[in-house]
């Protein structure tokens, strides 16, 4: 192979262009600039067996498994960022293409500028690409009122490990065409196949948004006001329940519920929402409140880096280590504040910080922080009650020493056979991000 190295290196160059292909010790970093470009340069790695590890912004890389490269067989890091314009905006349909490279936030201020979004609220928007985006199905409290990603998207553009250039799906809301391929694709974490181009479906930009915020020192009460809400005839436009959120230097529990309608059906909502919360105590919000997801994942960063500089610190050097993990946790709105009251009191028992934000269809992002074995002892305690609830407990980030012995993902996944298969059947010769994904795929 060491032998075929300046020719692989010409041939990428020959498809992306010599300043798009950068040689290293582990391979190459490829950026090609179209799909007919990635399919060139999936076409040789698929004849040759090189593995090949997709990346946009490379936001969501702690989300999974870490690949490395085999010793002795390079391997491709495929970049997609020169692919990033909004290729079609129709916006009489209300549909829109956009390459995958591109960022969410440029692609909705361009979308903006006709009045219309996509209706998603990802992490890290100003960074993240849209590919990387639908490869982690990456969304927020958004999806409470207009579905998850899959929902969002009417077709895609890949590229599959053989070069092939497949399309899913159409241009317009109501196209039937074809099979939903862009549905396996979305949370596959890049192993079935190159996302190039995207459709998605639209919504209009809403003139009025407001946020009211409902505070407690039990979560008991906002529990009940959630499904209140959930089972009345409001329309909200997201909401989210956030443990220990400090106001007035005491930590209180918050129930975040956010409007968007005509002004006065806003109003109206408004005080429909101040009656309901009775003795509770109720403020207007900005929408920083809805940075709570990324906020949990900015403070386990924030403490990860502290516990770094600790130990390599000789006075640090006995004590414990320390760890910063988050996590995604998918439960029935039911059991929401059951398990944020769990977490609490257990982790409080471990001896460990906690953070957590609950959407109300079920999804719960939260940390720990603390010693590094406690951690880990207690994310076990904690999947084996989700999962006794039919629920599940995903790894989002977390520090080399809470790994070992914890699965990313957990040990019972119904699917996996049926995901193995589908891997075989579209990547033969496991070369796109390989070992990354559940199971190892």
């Amino acid at each position: 192979m060491a032998t075929d190295l300046p020719k692989l290196e010409a041939e990428f160059a020959a498809i992306a262009g010599a300043e798009n292909v950068v040689a290293s010790e582990g391979g190459w970093l490829v950026s090609p600039a179209s799909t007919e470009e990635v399919a060139g340069v999936l076409r040789i790695a698929n004849a040759r067996g090189l593995p090949v590890k997709v990346i946009g912004a490379a936001t969501k890389q702690d989300w999974f498994n870490p690949l490395d490269f085999h010793a002795g067989r390079p391997g491709i890091v495929l970049r997609t960022g020169r692919m990033h314009s909004v290729r079609e905006h129709a916006a009489q349909d209300l549909t829109a293409i956009v390459d995958a490279g591109c960022a969410w936030g440029e692609m909705q201020r361009q979308l903006a500028q006709q009045g219309q979004r996509v209706a998603l609220d990802p992490l890290w928007p100003e960074r993240a690409t849209i590919g990387g985006i639908v490869a982690a199905n990456d969304s927020g409290a958004l999806r409470l009122r207009y579905g998850s990603l899959r929902d969002l998207i009417i077709g895609m553009t890949i590229v599959l490990a053989d070069g092939s250039i497949a399309r899913s799906g159409g241009k317009v809301v109501k196209n039937v065409a074809g099979y939903d391929m862009h549905k396996l694709m979305t949370g596959a974490a890049g192993t079935l196949g190159v996302i190039t181009q995207v459709n998605f479906r639209l919504h209009p930009v809403e003139q009025v948004v407001r946020t009211l915020t409902v505070r407690s020192l039990d979560l008991a009460p906002l529990e009940r006001l959630m499904h209140e809400i959930s089972d009345s005839q409001m329309v909200v436009n997201a909401m989210q329940l956030r443990l220990r959120a400090e106001a007035d230097g005491k930590e209180m529990h918050a129930l975040d519920v956010m409007f968007a309608a005509g002004a006065e059906c806003v109003e109206e909502q408004a005080k429909w929402l101040r009656l309901s919360a009775m003795r509770l105590h109720v403020e207007e919000a900005g929408r920083g409140v809805w940075l709570a997801r990324q906020s949990v994942f900015e403070s386990a960063s924030r403490r990860e880096a502290a516990s770094r500089i600790a130990a390599a610190s000789q006075a640090e050097a006995a004590s414990p280590m320390e760890a910063a993990s988050v996590f995604k946790v998918s439960l029935l709105p039911q059991d929401i504040a059951r398990f944020l009251a769990h977490l609490q009191a257990a982790a409080s028992g471990a001896g460990l910080r906690c953070a957590g934000v609950a959407q109300a269809t079920g999804l719960i992002t939260a940390s720990l922080m603390g010693d590094a074995s406690a951690s880990a002892a207690l994310l076990r305690s904690l999947r084996a009650e989700v999962e006794s609830r039919s629920g599940s407990l995903a790894l989002q980030s977390a520090l080399p020493q809470i790994g070992p012995g914890l699965d990313r993902w957990g040990a019972s996944i119904d699917a996996l056979p049926l995901m193995r298969r589908v891997k075989q059947a579209l990547d033969p010769n496991c070369i796109l991000n390989p070992g990354r994904f559940v199971g190892g795929i």
